[in-house]
C-alpha cells in the first residue's frame, strides 16, 4: 500500500478538498484510493488531529496515532493508495 500525504496551509482550499474526499470516500475506494474516515477522531473530515498526535509525541498521542494507523491497515483492504489530508 502506498501513502499520499496532502498537506495544505490554512486558507488554501484544503477543507474543500477534504470535504469532497470525505463525501466520495466509498466511490474512490472502488478505484483503489482509500480516504480513511477521520471520524476515528470524532467529527473532522481531514486528519488534523492525527497530525497533531504525531507531532505531539506523548504516550497518549502515540497510542492515538497507533490506533488510527491500525484502523487504516484493517480497513484499507486492497486499496492501492491511502490518502491523508491535513492543514498541519
Amino acid at each position: 500500500m502506498r501513502l499520499i500525504l496532502h498537506v495544505g496551509t490554512h486558507k488554501t482550499g484544503t477543507t474543500s478538498i477534504q470535504k469532497v474526499l470525505h463525501d466520495y470516500a466509498r466511490y474512490l475506494k472502488t478505484y483503489g484510493l482509500y480516504y480513511p474516515s477521520s471520524l476515528y477522531y470524532r467529527g473532522a473530515r481531514g486528519h488534523l488531529k492525527f497530525s497533531h498526535d504525531v507531532a505531539k509525541d506523548t504516550e497518549q498521542s502515540r497510542r492515538n496515532a497507533h490506533a488510527f494507523v491500525q484502523r487504516i491497515k484493517k480497513n484499507a483492504n486492497a486499496a492501492d493508495l491511502t490518502l491523508l489530508s491535513s492543514e498541519a
